[in-house]
C-alpha cells in the first residue's frame, strides 16, 4: 500500500508503472469534443490555439497536488481490488482536468503565463464575424468550454 504522506514522485511513478502492467490500464483526460454538425471545430480550435501560446490544458501546482492525491487514492483502491472506487477516482481526476482548463480560460492564462494576445487581424475578425469582440480568448460562442468533457478509459495493460 502506498501512503500519500510519505510517497514522493519516484514512488508514485513506480506504483503507476506497476498498475499499468496489470491486465487493465485506466486513463483520465479532459477532451474538447465536436459534433458531426460542426466538423469537430472545437478540437481544431483547442489545438491551434495551444500552438499559439494559448494552452489552458495543464494542471498548475495546486491542481497538480490535488491530482497527485487523487492518483494515490486511485492506486490504493486498485491495490485493494476496489475497482469501482478506483474508477470513481479516475473520474474525479478527469473532472479536475476539465475544471482546471475552464478556470485557466477564465483567467486567460496558459502554462507560460498570460495568453498571447490575438493578432490585430484576428481580433477584428472575432469582433465582426463572430460578434465576440468583447469575449475572452478561446471564447466566441462558449461551445469550446461547453464541450470540455472528462473522459475515463480502460484499456488492456502491458501484462
Amino acid at each position: 500500500m502506498i501512503e500519500s504522506k510519505t510517497t514522493g514522485r519516484d514512488e508514485l511513478l513506480v506504483a503507476l508503472d506497476k498498475i499499468q502492467r496489470t491486465p487493465a490500464r485506466v486513463s483520465s483526460a479532459c477532451t474538447a469534443e465536436g459534433s458531426r454538425a460542426d466538423g469537430g471545430v472545437n478540437v481544431v480550435v483547442a489545438r491551434s490555439q495551444a500552438k499559439q501560446g494559448r494552452n489552458p490544458f495543464f494542471l498548475d501546482p495546486a491542481d497538480n497536488a490535488a491530482g497527485d492525491a487523487i492518483v494515490l487514492r486511485m492506486i490504493a483502491a486498485w491495490e485493494r481490488g476496489q475497482l469501482d472506487s478506483a474508477m470513481a477516482e479516475a473520474r474525479a481526476l478527469a473532472a479536475l482536468m476539465v475544471s482546471s482548463a475552464k478556470r485557466h480560460v477564465s483567467e486567460q492564462r496558459g502554462e507560460g503565463g498570460a495568453f498571447t494576445p490575438l493578432s490585430p487581424r484576428y481580433a477584428a475578425i472575432k469582433k465582426y464575424k463572430h460578434k465576440a469582440g468583447d469575449k475572452p480568448i478561446l471564447v466566441n460562442t462558449g461551445a469550446l468550454l461547453g464541450s470540455l468533457t472528462p473522459k475515463v478509459s480502460v484499456r488492456p495493460g502491458r501484462g
